[in-house]
C-alpha cells in the first residue's frame, strides 16, 4: 500500500488552471508494476495514474490566489492516493 507521503513526493504537476472562481489541478503519479504482474513482452514497468482536484473560491480566500492552488493540489493528491490504493472516490470535487 502506498502512503500519502509517497504520493506527495512522487507526483508531478501536469497543470493548474483557473477559470472564474474555480481552480483545477491535475497531477500524475507513476506506480511501479510488481515483477509478478509484468509479462515478458511488456516494455512498460510503471503504471500511470492521474488525479484531479477542484477548489472553489469563497469569501475568505479572495485576497490570495495561492490558497485555491493549495486546496486543489491537496484534493488531487488525495484522489491519487485513493486511485492507487483501489479505493472509491466519493467526493464531488475530486476525480
Amino acid at each position: 500500500m502506498i502512503t500519502l507521503k509517497e504520493i506527495e513526493k512522487g507526483s508531478k504537476i501536469i497543470g493548474v488552471t483557473k477559470f472564474g472562481r474555480f481552480t483545477v489541478a491535475e497531477l500524475e503519479f507513476l506506480k511501479p508494476i510488481e515483477p509478478a504482474i509484468v509479462k515478458p513482452d511488456m516494455s512498460v514497468e510503471t503504471k500511470s495514474y492521474r488525479g484531479v482536484g477542484i477548489a472553489r473560491q469563497g469569501e475568505g480566500d479572495r485576497c490570495t490566489e495561492q490558497i485555491g492552488n493549495n486546496i486543489a493540489l491537496s484534493r488531487a493528491q488525495k484522489a491519487l492516493y485513493r486511485k492507487v490504493n483501489g479505493r472509491q472516490i466519493n467526493h464531488v470535487l475530486m476525480g
